[in-house]
């Protein structure tokens, strides 16, 4: 165990990395991640952070065992940690329950990165004080962002609503075009159409990586009752009479 303590602040560094880098790579590409259930997405989540968990408790008990590229991964950990978080649960779309629990987890994560890098007996104390006023900051503005996710995922949670009024899939089966009706009460609505490509999709157990769906068109709440829309081609959507070339 005391072996495996000296890895575990690069572990959790890399864990941290790879996730944070994930999204914006999927984004860049075009790409996006959809968890397939919000259940089954929310536990699997709880065992990797039960893993980093576990970790964390075997570094504090072997706080002495610390090398050079752990002491460096430890403290950058609360750092990445922070950006984790942020990129976490805006890249993928959950319900506002699971959005409370993943930030919730996320949150432990970030205990965690602390943990580590205050336990860690290599760095010295004046850097650890430089470092814990900036991360100080930087979970002041967190618990700022927190908050205000959290307002907007009551605020729609309880006064809005999304119905999906009609689905529409393509000649050829790629494409699933979808007209929704958002209800957001005394904020107002809007009617929209997405086209979702459906065929090139990668499946992960608990999440899909597919094409980010394209939005086609956008209207004022109540436009859904006189909306009409049918596939002139494969690839061409055509609304209220106006053609709408999807990307392939």
């Amino acid at each position: 165990m005391k072996k495996l303590s000296v890895w575990v602040p690069v572990i959790l560094l890399g864990y941290l990395l790879a996730v944070s880098a994930s999204y914006p790579l999927l984004y860049l590409f075009g790409l996006v991640f959809v968890p397939t259930n919000d259940i089954v997405y929310c536990i699997a989540h709880a065992l990797f952070v039960a893993c980093i968990v576990w970790l964390t408790a075997i570094t504090c008990k072997h706080r002495d065992a610390f090398s050079k590229p752990s002491s460096v991964a430890a403290a950058l950990s609360p750092l990445f940690a922070f950006l984790y978080i942020i990129i976490n649960n805006i890249g993928a779309s959950k319900g506002v329950t699971a959005e409370f629990i993943i930030i919730a987890l996320d949150v432990l994560v970030l205990v965690c990165g602390y943990i580590i890098f205050f336990v860690n007996q290599r760095i010295q104390k004046t850097v650890k004080l430089i470092f814990a006023l900036l991360y100080g900051l930087l979970i002041t503005l967190l618990l700022l962002v927190l908050g205000v996710m959290a307002f907007l995922a009551v605020i729609m949670g309880d006064f809005g609503s999304t119905t999906v009024m009609k689905s529409l899939p393509s000649p050829d089966g790629v494409y699933l075009a979808e007209l929704i009706s958002s209800d957001q009460g005394a904020l107002g609505g809007s009617t929209h159409v997405i086209v979702t490509d459906v065929k090139h999709v990668l499946h992960l157990g608990v999440g899909r990586i597919q094409r980010q769906p394209e939005y086609v068109y956008r209207g004022s709440y109540g436009a859904v009752f006189s909306l009409e829309m049918h596939w002139e081609s494969d690839s061409t959507l055509v609304i209220n009479g106006d053609a709408y070339n999807i990307n392939e």
